[in-house]
């Protein structure tokens, strides 16, 4: 994504949340989920939607690199585990639906955004000690090979 759509893609996001923040300070939430609420479920969908495509911009910038084919299973899984938080998921779910603040889901953003880095460069190191050391691992039948950690993103 460049660095123009994902401003764009803030800016709808901030628009959204926007929105939220003034009905929910304006409606009482019972008439939210029940007199508005075609529009309401709308906006959140809306809101999920485009905050799922703006944290996914951010936690994963700069995750380019190498690691060994072996490692591409395990890398994934760890990331998923981290994602998949639960207190993750929660941070992200107050920041979107009940406090509707762009700041925080910036904030939880570049926090993931840190945990992935960790991991990623975790395998690319050792992707880059076996390269450097010139030698070739071999599993089973086949020799490791190194693929691009953002090629599965």
């Amino acid at each position: 994504m460049t660095e123009n759509e994902q401003r764009f893609l803030e800016l709808q996001l901030k628009l959204s949340l926007g929105k939220l923040r003034r009905n929910m300070d304006q409606v009482p939430l019972e008439v939210l989920k029940t007199t508005y609420r075609e529009p309401y479920k709308s906006l959140q969908r809306q809101i999920r939607e485009l905050g799922f495509r703006y944290i996914n911009s951010i936690i994963f910038e700069g995750t380019d690199g190498y690691i060994l084919l072996e490692d591409k299973a395990s890398m994934f899984s760890e990331i998923e585990r981290a994602a998949n938080c639960p207190e993750v998921q929660a941070g992200f779910r107050q920041a979107l639906f009940e406090k509707a603040d762009l700041e925080m889901v910036k904030l939880l953003s570049f926090q993931l955004n840190d945990t992935i880095q960790r991991i990623v460069r975790k395998y690319q190191s050792r992707a880059g000690r076996e390269q450097k050391n010139g030698t070739e691992k071999q599993t089973g039948k086949r020799f490791a090979d190194i693929v691009p950690a953002a090629e599965n993103r």
